[in-house]
Formats: C-alpha cells, sequence, structure tokens
C-alpha cells in the first residue's frame, strides 16, 4: 500500500532542493552583473595593496585655506639664524656629513596633530606607543610654544645617525628630510616663529643641496595618503612651495 505521507516528504524535499538550486544561481548571476559593473579594484589588504594603488590609498590634494603668515615673507632668504642655534646648525651639518647618509631630495613637512607637544613627547609616543624601533620618526620638530619653547629646532637622532625618517611610511620613495610643525593646522595656522624658524631651516638646507623647487618641498598628504589633513589646511603650503617662484 502506498505511504503518502512518505511521498508528500519526498515532494516538499524535491521542491526544497529545485528552490534553493535557482536561488543560488540567480544570486550568481547578480553577483557577476554586480562585479562586471565595478571597477576591477583588488581588496583593501597590506600584503596584496601596495600604497597609492588603491584609490582609497592615494595622496589627496586638500583645498588650502587662506593663511596668516604674521608677515613673514618666505620668499627671501632669512637675514642670518635667529631660531637655529650654532648647536642646531652644527648638527645638521653634521646629519649631512654622516657615512652612508640618503642623497636627500628635498622635504615633506608634517603637523604632530596636537595643540601641544615637543621631540620629546614624540619620541615617547613612537617608542612606547607605536614602537617604532628608531624613536622618533622626523628629523626635525620644530615647537609652537606648548611643550617645547615657540620657534625652538630639535633634530631627531634619524638625522643625527644619518637614517630615512618613518613619518612617510613607503621606503621605496625618494628620501627626503622630514620636519614636524608641533600644531593641528586645522582650525588655525603655525605661529610666526615657527614660519620664521621653517625658512631657517629650509635655507639652511638649501645651503648644502641647493634651491628647492616647489616639487623638492610636499606636504605628508601629497605624498600617502592620510585620515586626517597633514600638515593641514591652515599650513601655508604653497608659500613654502613657490618661495622661488617656481
Amino acid at each position: 500500500m502506498l505511504n503518502f505521507r512518505l511521498v508528500a516528504k519526498f515532494v516538499y524535499a524535491l521542491v526544497f532542493t529545485i528552490g534553493c538550486a535557482v536561488l543560488s544561481s540567480c544570486g550568481d548571476a547578480q553577483r557577476a552583473e554586480t562585479a562586471d559593473e565595478s571597477p576591477d579594484f583588488a581588496p583593501l589588504h597590506s600584503q596584496i595593496v601596495k600604497k597609492g594603488e588603491h584609490p582609497a590609498l592615494r595622496p589627496k590634494k586638500r583645498k588650502q585655506k587662506e593663511v596668516d603668515l604674521h608677515g613673514v615673507d618666505l620668499s627671501t632668504p632669512p637675514d642670518g639664524f635667529v631660531y637655529l642655534s650654532p648647536d642646531v646648525r652644527g648638527k645638521i651639518d653634521a646629519g649631512f656629513d654622516v657615512e652612508g647618509a640618503p642623497a636627500w631630495s628635498g622635504v615633506v613637512i608634517h603637523s604632530s596633530g596636537e595643540d601641544s607637544g615637543s621631540a620629546a613627547s614624540l619620541r615617547y609616543h613612537h617608542e612606547r606607543v607605536l614602537k617604532f624601533a628608531d624613536g622618533m620618526v622626523y628629523h626635525f620638530v620644530i615647537g609652537n610654544g606648548n611643550g617645547a619653547p615657540d620657534g625652538s629646532v630639535a633634530v631627531g637622532s634619524c638625522w643625527i645617525n644619518g637614517q630615512r625618517g618613518a613619518g612617510v611610511k613607503d621606503g621605496e620613495r625618494s628620501p627626503r628630510i622630514e620636519i614636524c610643525l608641533v600644531g593641528d593646522f586645522h582650525d588655525a595656522g603655525p605661529t610666526k616663529a615657527q614660519l620664521e624658524a621653517l625658512r631657517e631651516l629650509l635655507a639652511k638646507f638649501e645651503s648644502r643641496l641647493g634651491e628647492f623647487s616647489a616639487a623638492d618641498c610636499l606636504g605628508h598628504d601629497e605624498v600617502e595618503f592620510n585620515r586626517r589633513s597633514c600638515p593641514g589646511r591652515y599650513f601655508p603650503l604653497d608659500a613654502v612651495k613657490h618661495r622661488h617662484g617656481g
């Protein structure tokens, strides 16, 4: 005698299986169509995508705000050194002469992202928190009066040892001198003393490397992707880049 309950279970299982197969094929077709319409980008994975290859990791050009230069004329060389002490100038020369030092090709300018700080606090953060083996990642730090004297220039150990900085993560790029100004230039620009110190610092570099072009003076944003604006929209990057009219 035919077991109608068993037949009903078999028919239900068969219909369920066929339905699942139809839905799966529709989903595959939809995913294939979506994939055809989407750009062919690799997944965001540090071992697969190098910095700059994926649109989300490309350097960003952020619009610069009108910046108060406090009367500092960056287009003219400084009349002597006020902020670069003889000790700092001596360390700069010694860093250029270290055996095995890179052939520097310009500068990258950073902001610290904090309203206060110093070379010592940055070194502590880089060593103890971020676990950088070589200490502070910048070659030079310019204070803003909150944590270090306004316009003071501190020389990092990576400069003294003739090493590339680590503020820019892509080690394949041309080696550049990395300068960090203490401050977060998202709402306001650097102090007058910081700009004067930066002008003296660039002049000292150019006395050894020759005059910098606009392409030799880059903001961190122009080198690699950053989650925050660096050195910031109120940093006078254009004035720094075009000091010599280039």
